[in-house]
């Protein structure tokens, strides 16, 4: 497993702390809401308030400086890297069978 390098974007404490703040006062004033309510209402305000809490903190993890990680394959049991199969040609007769078998 190997690391890349962090993005150089500038990151502020500031724009972290308001979009956490905002993502849990979308998911408390979401369910605040959905319990005046009752049936589908309650359900649409709930929905409501939990996806907008979980696009703000989606955001928030956005701005955090978090290394990339690549995750490398392992190699085989005798130590050499296997790539990807090669994927296979479709000759012209098989292709017509193919689409008559999915028009059937």
């Amino acid at each position: 497993m190997r690391k890349a390098p962090a993005p150089t974007r500038f990151r502020s404490v500031a724009s972290f702390l308001g979009l956490v703040t905002a993502s849990v006062v979308c998911l408390c004033a979401g369910a605040l809401v959905a319990v005046t309510y009752e049936g589908l209402p309650r359900l649409i305000f709930a929905a409501a308030g939990f996806s907008g809490y979980l696009f703000f903190f989606g955001h928030a993890l956005r701005e955090l400086a978090l290394p990339r990680v690549l995750i490398e394959r392992r190699p085989g049991p005798d130590g050499e890297v296997r790539g990807e199969p090669a994927p296979r040609k479709v000759t012209s007769a098989a292709g017509r069978n193919r689409d008559l078998g999915l028009a059937a």
